[in-house]
């Protein structure tokens, strides 16, 4: 606020005394007007107004781009498809993601912008100037789309990645995933579905490429600090297989059969900042599993 009173144009803060001459100046601002100004700049500036003004600008930005697809709801994947980023949380609140059912709240204020932001002005610059040499290049993402065959489904998991340090010709080496958080203090190790979200990516851009690959990195960054700390993943077979697979297969045949999955969440937190809460019966309202 002080910013845009220190560059109002031709005015600044003065005694709203008379000159010795005793005149009034004229193309000053008086107390009572500065103070107009300030309450018409705190009452403007707030979440609901950015929220409307970013939903407006990528609207626009969707449609001067040809991909007005974007401003609609999101289409309903089959039932074996997956993404990473869906794997090992809550079934219910997957389900209800999926197939677009009305969220109760919205995400948290800024929280994926402030991701993107940190990855494209930090996280990128940063691998690019510690990481990349004569031989290896950093890649802004790759896409995935492979299939793991269970019983009695064909699984196919989408998705794109995040980072990947590539050679000369584009082959993946060492698949990455950034994750922003608040603190972390207490991240001792990583998040099983973050586990899983990169196992995806190993697992995909192996069969994409025809190579193994075993080793990621993820990667958390404090949104407060700035603080890093990074895990290294080895591609393990039981988890993938008895864990993650075994998670999108099962979540396949509730959504084949129509069924309302259990709330079963990794973490209690889940259903505190799930947009789903109230229908399933971990809100303040007197309802329960609803599908």
């Amino acid at each position: 606020i002080q910013s845009v009173i220190d560059y109002l144009p031709r005015h600044r803060l003065v005694d709203v005394t008379k000159q010795d001459s005793g005149e009034e100046l004229s193309n000053m601002l008086t107390t009572s007007q500065i103070e107009a100004v300030t309450s018409k700049v705190k009452s403007r500036v707030n979440g609901p107004t950015f929220r409307h003004w970013y939903h407006d600008r990528t609207f626009r930005r969707n449609v001067r781009e040809g991909k007005e697809y974007f401003n609609g709801p999101s289409s309903i994947p089959p039932t074996d498809r997956h993404s990473p980023s869906s794997l090992l949380q809550c079934h219910r609140k997957i389900k209800y993601r999926q197939e677009n059912a009305p969220e109760e709240t919205q995400d948290v204020d800024g929280i994926l912008w402030a991701g993107s932001q940190i990855e494209e002005k930090l996280y990128l610059p940063f691998l690019r100037d510690t990481v990349a040499t004569e031989n290896t290049y950093v890649r802004n993402s790759m896409w995935i789309d492979s299939e793991v065959e269970t019983n009695p489904h064909v699984l196919q998991i989408r998705g794109v990645t995040d980072p990947v340090i590539v050679d000369a010709d584009g082959n993946p080496l060492l698949p990455t995933e950034l994750k922003s958080t608040t603190s972390l203090e207490y991240r001792e190790s990583p998040s099983a579905h973050h586990r899983a979200q990169l196992h995806a990516y190993l697992y995909g851009l192996s069969e994409k490429f025809g190579q193994e690959l075993t080793d990621g990195l993820l990667v958390y960054i404090s949104r407060e600090t700035l603080e890093l700390k990074s895990f290294h993943i080895e591609f393990d077979e039981e988890f993938w297989e008895e864990t993650v697979v075994e998670w999108a297969a099962t979540h396949t045949e509730y959504r084949v059969n129509s069924d309302l999955p259990p709330a079963t969440p990794e973490f209690d937190w889940e259903c505190k900042f799930c947009s789903y809460r109230e229908r399933c019966g971990n809100g303040s309202a007197p309802y329960e599993d609803i599908e």
